[in-house]
């Protein structure tokens, strides 16, 4: 198990990401509301414009955790090799 960790928590962030792209998009806008909610008092910035910035940095953070999976599984299966 520890030999694989990195592959394991890489898969299972794979199987994250396809079960949440298979989320409507309404279903989708509804989610990034709630932290829309909370950023919408502090910056002087259209409902709209924030929920679209919000969606997309989180699409960038998801993708960023996968490259650093990815890394991390490449470099420890080279280091065992």
């Amino acid at each position: 198990m520890k030999k694989n960790k990195y592959l394991i928590l890489t898969i299972l962030w794979m199987i994250f990401i396809f079960v949440m792209s298979q989320t409507p998009g309404n279903d989708s806008s509804k989610q990034s509301n709630f932290i829309v909610d909370i950023i919408i008092h502090i910056l002087p910035i259209t409902r709209d414009t924030l929920s679209f910035i919000v969606r997309k940095c989180a699409h960038m953070t998801e993708y960023a955790i996968l490259a650093f999976l990815i890394y991390k599984t490449i470099v420890h299966i080279k280091n065992h090799w």
